[in-house]
Order: structure tokens, then sequence, then C-alpha cells
């Protein structure tokens, strides 16, 4: 403050702004905000996705299961019109 006037703290790419406590002050310009870009590095490792969406096999739990309960194990049924549900 200068003379009873509030100066504006102020960078070449930024703009004035009221503070916390009505000071002004400058908005931060993204170079403020934001890290550099790192340097490009060389790819050592293959990236595969494992969030795919597998269907098992029809079989999957025949004879997998303990006998008692093999009869509530979940499986393929074809119905009358020939459709896998």
């Amino acid at each position: 403050m200068r003379n009873g006037r509030v100066e504006l703290a102020t960078r070449p790419e930024g703009r004035a702004s009221e503070g916390l406590r009505g000071e002004q002050t400058a908005e931060p310009s993204a170079s403020d905000l934001f890290l550099p870009e790192p340097e490009p590095r060389p790819v050592r490792y293959t990236v595969i996705s494992v969030d795919d969406h597998l269907v098992e096999p029809a079989d999957m739990f025949e004879g997998r299961l303990a006998a008692k309960f093999q009869d509530r194990a979940p499986r393929i049924v074809e119905t009358e019109q020939g459709q896998q549900v």
C-alpha cells in the first residue's frame, strides 16, 4: 500500500484479483499451477489391459464343486427356442 492506495501485484501473464483479506493479488498463471512436461523416456514395458470381459467355458463348474453343491452350480441351459441362457 502506497499513499493510501492498494498496489496490484501483477505478473505479465497474470491478472489482478482480490485476496482473502481484501488485498489485491495476481491470479496464478498456468506455469504456476502445473509442473513442466517431463522429458520423454524410452518405452521399457508393454502395457496389456486386463480389464476385459471374459466368457467362462460352459463346463467351468462341472465336477469342480462338492457333490452337495453340484445341483446349485452355475450352468448353461438351452431353452426350447434353442437359446443358451
